[in-house]
């Protein structure tokens, strides 16, 4: 499914990377549409969760 691009789209594409289980520092998600993009160049298995502020996942 593609969705087009809002006019009043904000903001600079941010990146954030990591080997392991590292973790991202603290990001703030605006409510509504978040796209993330991902990559994974390993041979096991890729997960990602967003934490919430409790640090569960959300």
């Amino acid at each position: 499914m593609i969705l087009p691009k809002p006019a009043d789209a904000e903001g600079t594409p941010r990146t954030f990377t990591g080997i392991g289980q590292q973790v991202s520092s603290f990001i703030k998600i605006e409510k509504g549409l978040v796209i993330f993009t991902l990559k994974h160049s390993g041979k096991s298995h890729f997960r990602v969760f967003l934490m919430g502020r409790n640090g569960k996942k959300s």
